[in-house]
Formats: structure tokens, sequence, C-alpha cells
């Protein structure tokens, strides 16, 4: 392996109290610290982020920090991205950290198939480190996909995180990196990145830790992060209208990327409190034609009405849930059953 072999991007953001943890466990790995790369990308931290961070590089050798005035998550990756090294890369939040001795592993995989991104688990702890539950996903055979086949399986993430890429992908003029994105950002660029993928496999291995910190970007919300997500959609359904030449595939775009959308609306109905800051959010998405929703009639203007509108849908989906729970136990029983979901309109 050559010295530029892996780096590993690791944001951070206010994070003096994980910052270490993180950094230990990149350092204690199976590979030679001369075959890879840590960047830290200090985000305009407010904090001690920066001296933490400069001290650790004094520690351990194979560290670079770079310090610029806050971008947003989006930004501190991309420069991560522009300044990385290694043939492959992998992302890092300052708050989470790495299984120990799992590089090798990674990289053998990778290597062996020639793979273009590699996708493996996350394990979801709180910042004590005690575990939390997990996303229990079916078991899959360890087969190799082309990126656009296996974007909408379930499998794929959102996030960056829990991935190795080849960094050529990121080197592609169709791939647009953007600063100032908080909420969404992962998505906005995994959703172009695997696209472009020829060869990309999943393994059940959890071997990512996602420490839960309620004081995170990721957990923070605000007017600003409705308009990030609204934002990031519109995009990627202009990415799916311009670049992806599949009609199948594009198809698969706009549905998800309207299930996404009902999905912003429903946070917003639970979240938003005044009629004030939900006009905010509902003026972007018209802007940008995004309140249309699944028929005509679209989401409503009034924050009152919406809340009406997912409470009744939100009743509907816990009946089909229950109703799916008890038809599996019943075919579990090799009984049939036939159920007719209703529902009266108002």
């Amino acid at each position: 392996m050559t010295k530029t072999n892996l780096s590993l991007l690791v944001a951070a953001y206010n994070v003096e109290d994980t910052l270490e943890k993180c950094i230990v466990s990149l350092e204690k790995q199976d590979i030679s610290v001369d075959s890879y790369e840590v960047i830290i990308v200090n985000d305009g931290s407010t904090d001690t982020t920066l001296a933490l961070a400069k001290s650790l590089a004094k520690q351990y050798s194979n560290i670079k920090v770079i310090s610029q005035e806050n971008k947003k998550l989006s930004g501190a990756r991309k420069t991560g991205i522009e300044n990385a090294q290694g043939e492959y890369l992998m992302f890092i939040d300052g708050d989470d950290y790495l299984q120990e001795n799992c590089l090798s592993f990674l990289l053998n995989t990778v290597c062996a198939s020639e793979l273009d991104i590699l996708s493996f688990c996350f394990e979801t702890v709180d910042l004590t480190g005690k575990r939390l539950p997990q996303e229990i996903r079916p078991q899959m055979p360890s087969l190799i996909f082309s990126g656009s086949d296996f974007m909408f399986t379930k499998y794929m993430k959102n996030s960056l995180v829990g991935n190795v890429f080849r960094r050529e992908l990121f080197e592609n003029k169709e791939i647009v990196l953007s600063d100032g994105i908080n909420k969404a950002e992962d998505k906005m660029v995994t959703y172009q990145v695997f696209y472009f993928a020829k060869k990309v496999q999943y393994i059940p291995n959890r071997l990512y830790f996602y420490a839960r910190n309620p004081h995170s970007i990721c957990h923070t919300m605000s007017i600003d992060s409705f308009v990030d997500w609204l934002n990031v959609t519109n995009f990627l359904v202009l990415f799916a209208k311009q670049k992806v030449k599949q009609s199948n595939i594009q198809k698969k775009y706009f549905s998800h990327l309207n299930e996404f959308t009902q999905t912003i609306f429903f946070y917003a109905s639970s979240m938003i409190q005044e009629q004030s800051a939900y006009e905010q959010v509902y003026a972007k998405a018209k802007e940008l034609q995004l309140t249309s929703g699944d028929d005509e009639e679209g989401f409503p203007a009034n924050l009152s009405d919406l809340q009406k509108l997912f409470r009744k849908e939100q009743m509907i989906e816990n009946a089909k849930i229950f109703i799916n729970k008890y038809t599996y136990k019943f075919r579990q029983r090799k009984h049939s059953v036939n159920i007719i979901l209703f529902h009266k309109n108002s």
C-alpha cells in the first residue's frame, strides 16, 4: 500500500468533548500509519476543538489539521475531499468513532473486488458508548451491484459515513459539492456519487459507531433546516432530470424524492408550532414547486390543516402497520386473511 492509500476525513465543529475519542479510534488500526492519513477539518468551532486537533496532530504523524470559517457540514466535507491524497476516502463525524483494527479488513474487501464503494453498518450508541436500539435490516447476499441499482434498496444510507469510496468518484465533473448545508447535505452527495458508481458492495458488519448527540448539528432543527431539506430535494429533482439517463432509474428518483418531500412536511407538522414559521417553509416549498405532494390538492398552506392531514394519515399508517403485523401472524399459522382498510373522508 502507498502512503496515500486511504484518507479519513473528520468533520469537526464544537466537538471538544468527543474529538479525542474519535481520533484515537482512527489511530488504533491494523494498517501502517504511513499508509493512511487523517484530515481534521475544523469548521469554525467556537470551543477548544482547534487547539485539541493541533495537539492530537503532534501526537500522531499522519494527522493533518485544516481550519476554516464555518461552512457548515457540507463545506467541511468538501474541504476534506479537496485536500485528500488517498485512493479511497472515508468520512467520520467528530463525535463518532470507528471499530478498532477494522481498516485492513475494509481495504482488503474493497481491493479484492476493485469496488467503487463498500457500504457497511452503524452501531448506534449514546455519548457514554452505551448501545442503543439498532435498525434491523434483513440479511443481504454479498453481491456486487451497480450504484444505480443499489441506491433504491433497503441497504442504501442517506449518509456519507459508513462507506469506503474510491476518490475518483468525487473527481467526476458531473458531481456538485456545495458549501453551507447542514441538513441532508450527505443525501445530496450520496444520490449523485452512487449513481455514477459501477461496483458497490454491502456488508453487514457494524464498524462505525454513530454517537447520538442531542446537541449535534444532526439533531437540532430550525427553519433553516427545513429550507436545507427543500433545497436538497429540489437539487436532486434537477439532477434526475438532467443527469439520469435511464427512465426506470429516473422514475425511482422521483418516487423517492416525493416520499422525502412528504417526510419534510410531516416533520413540519410536528415540529413547527407557529403559522408564521410554517409560512416561511411553505413559501420556499412553493417557490421550488414542491408543495403538490401525491395529489392535485397538495399540502395545505395553513399549519393547522397540515397537522390535521398528518394526524389522519398517521392513523391510517398505524392501522396498516397493525394489519400487516397480524396478517403476517396469520400467514405463519397457515391461515389466510383478507382485511380491507377504509376510512371516511372528512
